[in-house]
């Protein structure tokens, strides 16, 4: 690989992304920055987590799809690495999921078993397919002091928030959902969404917004 060469990351902070990275990076549902950037890529590496998967919900799984397909019509080759796969539950998905990378993939490399028979049942055979080691296994061990520091600037974080409006009843299972749980789920979900909904992004006309309130009840 040319070590000059520049790298473009999709990533929910693009900021932080490069300053921590030192690498281009864009909003990783930001469609037209994507397709800019693949314009002038040559290679698109697929990559980290569970992407190829239905259980947060059919759009997470339709866009990673999108993104395999919209690289290999820019001309980029494609690799998937150290990928976890499945499961994909409804037939159609895994129909959808085996086509598309049958086409596009040019290889794919998954961290365990149960991805690389995924891959054998629904009969992705195209691309060549290699079991290899999850990639977090080549990353340093943190410093176990900077570990406990983290939890602790976490621990702070999160006794603020909770803090900010509280309730006290005489039903305790009542102070906990709201005091906690109820608080908890409106930041996460406000902040992550649990999947990739366009909702957050603005477009799409608030897809994602069901998901997001299901999570909140």
């Amino acid at each position: 690989v040319d070590e000059d060469m520049p790298f473009y990351v999709m990533s929910r902070d693009p900021k932080q992304t490069s300053k921590n990275h030192s690498v281009g990076s864009f909003y990783i549902f930001n469609l037209f920055q994507f397709m800019k950037a693949l314009r002038r890529t040559r290679l698109f590496v697929n990559g980290g987590g569970t992407l190829i998967q239905d259980v947060t919900s059919s759009r997470s799984l339709y866009f990673y799809l999108l993104t395999l397909k919209l690289a290999k019509l820019c001309g980029c080759k494609v690799i998937m690495y150290g990928c976890g796969m499945g499961p994909v539950n409804k037939p159609f998905n895994r129909r959808l999921a085996a086509r598309v990378l049958n086409k596009n993939a040019d290889i794919i490399t998954v961290r365990d078993t149960g991805s690389l028979q995924f891959l054998k049942d629904n009969r992705v055979e195209k691309p060549p397919v290699i079991r290899a080691a999850d990639p977090v296994i080549s990353l340093k061990p943190a410093d176990p002091a900077a570990v406990d520091k983290a939890f602790a600037e976490l621990r702070t974080l999160w006794d603020g928030l909770l803090s900010t409006f509280t309730v006290e009843s005489t039903d305790e299972r009542l102070n906990r959902m709201v005091n906690i749980w109820n608080q908890y789920q409106c930041m996460i979900t406000f902040c992550f969404s649990r999947s990739a909904s366009f909702f957050e992004s603005g477009v799409g006309r608030g897809m994602g917004f069901r998901d997001s309130n299901q999570d909140l009840v």
